[in-house]
């Protein structure tokens, strides 16, 4: 039969060997091709974290992964928990705490609590909160499935099992894995040629469906080699092509029945594409480095925290263990969380194409609403943040609904050089979700920088707050957003407002 591929992987330490239109979820081909339904449909775009499977050791959403990017790759169900027919403790510790009640969310809940466990064998209770973040349950209550954990953590149950299966590896790692399997499998990691655009796609047009929610678009999907391949099949595809790494967003795109583009191109396996390092005085992050490979990394940690504690809310793991860093940026929403950090910070993105790179500001970068500088024959290769002067501080705010998988309502990067006298220098203030783009606030940053803090003891912390207060006032004026469904223009000026005077009043504290 016509539009499907031919993929070969693992599943629970079986091989399988499926022909499947590419654009089919690993969530149904789980359920619907291989009858494995512990793993659940649940919202259908990674919010709930009932479609919660392993995949390459790290944990993700099933509901968005497509069938293209699972050649040579290696899945976990919560089937393989399970040892000679006993569960495995966390479900038994689970049952035990009463934390089960329609189980629905179980297997999900289990697979997160599996993950967290595996990296962190005492994890506290605010751990333990954060990582099971991307997991919903509309029956049991949380409470109970906090306590199955606490109580696993207090027998040590998982510093005692040999057997799990799991620990994280970073996206570099996944890749190089992939490429040492067995010929067998690493054969099906389908290649499009070695730099000749004009090579056959790996698949025909897609059928048009195959159990998932909504038709599963005609595409051809190509896997490139390495980075000229991708650039020279972007030159020949131009706007036909659409570019493929985490698809966090994409295969959202593709459920809610938004035009897809007539050739989808993976960048995953481009090992030029990932990696952080260090040279000379700025730091390079590949475009496909995920959230989840930055909050691990030394480098990030040491140089920009804030970047940190962006990559921390960033959805939750599953979300941060798929999502890249240039996807964030490539997206151009507004309410995206890396771009207000990033330009604070002063990076600069660097674009490639057949016919060279070139490097542009993030602060350039946006043209309008999900509009960039990018062309259709360019991909976004790398960020490059300049290290910070010895006395900068740096702060990344988010306000949302909730404090996990919440788009922002408003949110701010912020960095300045601190000095007890002098004030600030060097002042960068980005704020995101208050309007088409994310933005620089010129005037509250002209307006603070190099003001002189002049007084000592209690009338300095009086000083302080005032100037504070009236930077907040400033940076609250310029800015123009829009009500929607999220939050009101008002709430939106008000917020950015406090904000600013909550960063200056933290670092001159």
């Amino acid at each position: 039969m016509t539009g499907k591929i031919n993929i070969e992987f693992m599943v629970n330490d079986e091989p399988v060997v499926l022909s499947v239109p590419p654009l089919l979820r690993l969530l149904d081909i789980l359920r619907d091709n291989l009858g494995l339904t512990g793993t659940k449909e649940g919202c259908g775009e990674g919010e709930c974290g009932a479609c919660a499977v392993f995949l390459d050791d790290r944990l993700v959403n099933s509901c968005l992964v497509p069938a293209f990017q699972l050649g040579g790759s290696r899945v976990r169900t919560i089937e393989s928990l399970s040892k000679d027919g006993q569960p495995d403790p966390i479900q038994t510790a689970y049952v035990e705490a009463g934390a089960v009640q329609c189980g629905f969310c179980f297997p999900g809940m289990v697979m997160a609590t599996r993950n967290l466990l595996d990296q962190n064998s005492t994890p506290n209770r605010d751990e333990i909160r954060q990582g099971l973040a991307g997991n919903l349950c509309r029956c049991t209550g949380y409470e109970r499935i906090i306590k199955a954990v606490e109580d696993l953590v207090g027998q040590n149950s998982a510093a005692e099992d040999d057997t799990a299966p799991n620990k994280y590896i970073d996206s570099q790692e996944a890749s190089a894995q992939r490429e040492k399997l067995s010929p067998g499998l690493s054969s099906a990691i389908q290649r499009c040629g070695q730099s000749e655009p004009s090579a056959k796609p790996i698949i025909g047009k897609s059928a048009a469906n195959s159990g998932s929610l909504a038709p599963t678009p005609a595409v051809d999907a190509y896997l490139p080699a390495d980075l000229p391949e991708a650039l020279a099949l972007l030159e020949k595809l131009g706007q036909e092509a659409t570019l493929i790494a985490g698809a966090t967003d994409f295969l959202i795109s593709v459920k809610l029945g938004h035009p897809v583009s007539g050739s989808v191109i993976d960048i995953t396996l481009l090992v030029e594409q990932v990696g952080i390092e260090q040279v000379d005085d700025v730091i390079e992050i590949g475009a496909c480095t995920t959230f989840a490979d930055l909050t691990r990394s030394p480098l990030i940690s040491k140089r920009f925290p804030s970047l940190i504690t962006c990559s921390e809310q960033v959805g939750a793991v599953a979300i941060q263990n798929r999502a890249t860093l240039g996807g964030n940026l490539i997206s151009a929403s507004p309410a995206a969380d890396s771009p207000p950090v990033l330009m604070a910070l002063g990076a600069i993105v660097r674009l490639a194409s057949k016919s060279g790179e070139r490097d542009i500001p993030l602060v350039d970068f946006y043209t309008g609403y999900r509009q960039t500088v990018k062309r259709s024959d360019e991909l976004l290769r790398s960020i490059h943040i300049p290290i910070p002067l010895p006395g900068t501080e740096q702060e990344f705010y988010k306000i949302s609904t909730r404090k996990a998988m919440a788009i922002a309502k408003v949110s701010l990067g912020a960095s300045a050089i601190v000095d007890r006298a002098a004030g600030l220098t060097s002042v960068f203030l980005a704020a995101g979700s208050v309007a088409a783009t994310p933005v620089l606030l010129p005037k509250a940053q002209a307006w603070l920088e190099g003001r002189p803090i002049k007084s000592k003891g209690s009338d300095r912390v009086a000083e302080v707050r005032a100037l504070a207060a009236e930077a907040g006032k400033i940076a609250a004026a310029e800015v123009k957003p829009i009500d929607d469904v999220r939050s009101t223009a008002e709430y939106r000026q008000m917020v950015t407002g406090e904000l600013v005077r909550r960063f200056v009043e933290e670092v001159l504290a």
